[in-house]
């Protein structure tokens, strides 16, 4: 009879650790391991695991040691039967579909593999560790449905604006930095309090649009869509018939 784990604690990100019997164990990635200084030279991976989930058992030494690897453990994911389906009929009423895994590399493209074509990749990987400085979309404020007619409004030192015509009748929709305001008419558009807090571009990766923000010499991407303006922290992001406007700032999980 195996005896039960106890002061078991969940490491974010990593694995978990506890104690069966008097012997400190720990479970986690790959990647806990070897920050840990666990030797996995003696775990091979079986190339049939390349797409699986892998995490080690290992046993903790003394303070300040590394812990013993002792096995390797392979968690393989099969797709529900129904999810081609459900996809499929998301496709149908022209709903795009996305995978978002927090699986390893190979584990998630197996995954996709297995329901293409209703999956497609587009993106490359973001890995990503809780605790570490996240550069990310905070808030994400639609602006307006595109109707047939629009287009943005080009007015030097002035706010981001868009013309619209609904049932023609002449409007503007602008963002001042702080909200979406909607102004009738063709009327003057506000101008700028000041220069842009942030600085955002356009890239492609896989043939999919992302708007990214520029820190230094880093570059981080942060959202889907083509960047239209900008507006102190906030990036005017077309997604699909939406405009919308998202707010970015740093934060640590």
């Amino acid at each position: 009879e195996l005896e039960a784990p106890r002061e078991v604690l969940a490491v974010p990100g990593r694995g978990t650790q506890g104690r069966v019997g008097e012997r400190p164990l720990l479970l986690g990635s790959l990647r806990w391991m070897g920050e840990l200084g666990a030797a996995l030279d003696a775990l091979p991976v079986p190339p049939d695991a390349r797409a699986a989930t892998l995490s080690v058992l290992a046993e903790s030494g003394a303070p300040g040691a590394a812990p013993r690897a002792l096995a390797l453990l392979v968690f393989g994911d099969e797709p529900k039967s129904e999810a081609r389906e459900a996809i499929a009929q998301l496709h149908a009423a022209s709903i795009r579909t996305v995978m978002i895994s927090g699986d390893n590399r190979a584990a998630a493209e197996a995954m996709a593999a297995a329901l293409a074509p209703r999956v497609v990749r587009e993106a490359a990987v973001v890995e990503f560790t809780p605790g570490a400085l996240v550069h990310a979309c905070t808030s994400s404020v639609v602006g307006f449905r595109k109707p047939a007619e629009w287009g943005p409004v080009n007015d030097p030192g002035a706010v981001p604006a868009f013309a619209v015509k609904v049932a023609g009748r002449d409007a503007r929709v602008v963002h001042d930095g702080t909200r979406w305001r909607v102004i009738q008419g063709v009327g003057p558009i506000p101008p700028l309090a000041g220069p842009s807090t942030a600085r955002f571009e356009e890239v492609v990766q896989g043939g999919v649009h992302f708007v990214a923000q520029r820190v230094g010499d880093a570059r981080y991407v942060i959202c889907p869509g083509r960047l239209l303006a900008d507006v102190g922290n906030v990036a005017i992001v077309e997604q699909g018939d939406l405009l919308v406007a998202c707010e970015f700032a740093e934060e640590t999980p």
